[in-house]
Formats: C-alpha cells, sequence, structure tokens
C-alpha cells in the first residue's frame, strides 16, 4: 500500500493534504498490525479473549451512557420499534449502532465457532447479542454466508488450500464486476427494479463515478483521496461533507489505487494470504478464508476494510488457531518420543 499510493502520488502531484492524510492513515494501519502481533507474542491464544472482554466492556459502557442520555421510558419505545420493524433503529437503539464495535463482534462469532461451540456457549452469545444489538444488515449477511460456509468446508473439503484459492478468485472477480456496475449505473437500476432502499448510496456511487473508470489506463488517485474529496466537494443532490465516507471499500480501493492496484490489494489478501497461512494447519486457513469471506462482504456496502477493530481482531484470530496447531503438533512429538 505505501509503495502503491506513494507512485500515485507522485505521478499525480498529489496535494501535500492529500499526502499528509495518506501516509497518515497508513500509520495508523500499521499500528493495527503492530498490536496485533504484540498481543499475541504477550498472550498468546488468550489475546482474543482479552480483546473480546474489552470490547464487551467498552460496549457495556456505551449501553450505560446511551441510557443516561435517552431516559428509561425513551429508551423502551426505541427498543420496541427495534424488534417489531426489523432493526429500525432510532433514538436509545441509535446510539447503540457502534459500526467498529459490531463488525469486531462479528469476527468473534466466527471464532467461537471454529474454536467450538460447546467450548465457548458463554463468549459466542454475548458476542451474538452485541452483533445483532448494533444490527447492521450487511453484517449479519456476512455471518450467514460465512457461519454455513464453515461447517460445510470443514466437513467436507479435502484440499483448503486450493479451494480457498478458487474462493478468492471468485471473489474478486465478483467485486470487479461490481465495481463496473456501480460505474455503468447496473447497480442503481437493479436496486431499483427490486425496491432496495440504498439509503443515499446511489447518489454516492452517482457522484464518484466521474472520478474513475473500469480501465487498466486508470491507474488511481492515491489513498484517501474519497476523504477529502467528500469533505471539499460540493453537489446539490446529496450533502458529502455530513456522509464522510463511501460506504463501499471496492469502490475506495479501485478508486484510491486503480485498476492494477484493486487486483495487487485483493490478491494480497484472498490469495496470498490465503496461501501463506497453510502453513500454520487447517485451522488457521479455515479461519482466514472464513474472516476474509465475512469483511469482503462487508465491504460492498461498508467502510470495514481500515477500520482500526476489525483489522485487529482478523489478524488475531488466525494467528490464534496457528498457535494451537503449533501447541498440538508439540504434543503429538511428546507422544511418539
Amino acid at each position: 500500500m505505501f509503495l502503491m499510493t506513494s507512485l500515485i502520488y507522485a505521478l499525480r502531484r498529489s496535494n501535500p493534504d492529500l499526502v499528509a492524510r495518506g501516509y497518515e492513515k497508513l500509520a495508523y494501519q500499521t499500528l493495527t498490525i503492530a498490536i496485533s502481533v504484540f498481543a499475541f507474542y504477550l498472550f498468546g491464544k488468550k489475546a482474543v479473549d482479552y480483546t473480546f472482554y474489552g470490547f464487551v466492556l467498552f460496549y457495556a459502557a456505551a449501553i450505560v451512557i446511551a441510557l443516561l442520555r435517552s431516559g428509561f421510558s425513551d429508551a423502551l419505545s426505541s427498543i420496541r420499534l427495534f424488534l417489531t420493524d426489523f432493526g429500525n433503529a432510532r433514538g436509545f437503539m441509535k446510539q447503540l449502532e457502534l459500526h467498529d464495535a459490531v463488525f469486531a463482534f462479528g469476527i468473534f462469532i466466527l471464532y467461537y465457532f471454529l474454536d467450538g461451540v460447546k467450548k465457548n456457549p458463554g463468549k459466542l452469545c454475548l458476542a451474538v447479542f452485541f452483533f445483532l444489538l448494533g444490527f447492521k444488515r450487511i453484517g449479519v449477511l456476512a455471518i450467514l454466508l460465512a457461519l454455513p460456509l464453515g461447517a460445510i468446508l470443514r466437513k467436507y473439503c479435502r484440499d483448503l488450500k486450493k479451494t480457498g484459492m478458487i474462493l478468492g478468485a471468485l471473489i474478486i472477480l465478483a467485486g470487479l464486476v461490481y465495481v463496473a456496475w456501480i460505474k455503468n449505473g447496473r447497480f442503481a437500476a437493479v436496486t431499483g427494479e427490486l425496491g432496495i432502499n440504498t439509503m443515499g448510496r446511489n447518489e454516492l456511487f452517482r457522484f464518484i463515478s466521474d472520478y474513475y473508470s473500469v480501465s487498466p489506463a486508470f491507474w488511481g488517485r492515491g489513498f484517501e483521496y474519497i476523504t477529502i474529496l467528500l469533505r471539499d466537494a460540493r453537489v446539490d443532490y446529496i450533502n458529502l461533507a455530513k456522509i464522510g465516507a463511501i460506504h463501499n471499500d471496492y469502490i475506495k480501493v479501485f478508486v484510491e489505487f486503480g485498476f492494477f492496484g484493486y487486483f495487487l490489494w485483493t490478491g494480497y489478501w484472498l490469495l496470498w494470504h490465503q496461501r501463506w497461512t497453510g502453513r500454520f494447519g487447517n485451522m488457521a486457513m479455515l479461519a482466514q478464508l472464513l474472516v476474509s469471506v465475512y469483511l469482503f462482504t462487508t465491504y460492498t456496502t461498508d467502510n470495514t476494510a481500515f477500520y482500526f477493530s476489525t483489522g485487529l481482531v482478523a489478524r488475531l484470530v488466525p494467528m490464534a488457531f496457528s498457535l494451537q496447531e503449533r501447541e498440538a503438533a508439540a504434543d503429538r512429538r511428546e507422544e511418539k518420543t
């Protein structure tokens, strides 16, 4: 990412504001990786549990604060609306839409599912509770795709590395088609025909489509370009400053890193990462695959690719299973001797 965006900044002679913002965000991503690695080396597999408890305490504190702000009667009305109107969040429940934490709880669900439902019933229930409390629809869809896939692969798949590579390649190609559909207006047409409320995303995609082309000639505009653009641009049909983000990480990566940058970024996560984790055993590889399926599903309508919380937990989970595999291998060697 550093090399790609530095090249783009140099070729486009980007303004200092964009360059500073981009490198600041890159430093932030580096910090996320460092913290997850340090936590793993300090606490081993327990790093996942400790991080989970931290998120639980954070969300519990947020509930108390939201209750104090809203009052008990308004909170009850908000909960009643939420339960009877398919997650329609207002007032008290709206304050609990803590995006970073909600999507992280989805990864915790995958972890405790793979680690053993009977082994972690309490933690799994807590993860599901807080995940549903924030009720991100794309997150629910992502979990409903990842969990059955995990169960099927765990039971029937004989060559997980090959399956993961094939699935990764399909996601990359599907993402490119998705970006092209948004560019040519097909996505807006389909959602309009189906009566799907995109919550302003179609207008947002219409605006951003002027800033990229689905072609090898498109080299990208540099990391964090969209953030600066939405902050400074003005159009009459949508309040860009209020939105602040594109709510689509496929578009964000394509616009900022370009045609080839898109393949480098998605290939790194979905192909290289998947192949590399194979050296640490099937569980680490399966965890990496399911986390990738979950996250790349959320990327279709949200900004989870560069969230601190999702980046932290997504890296801890495969590491935890790699340690588990190493300990199991050591136990087998001891039994033989």
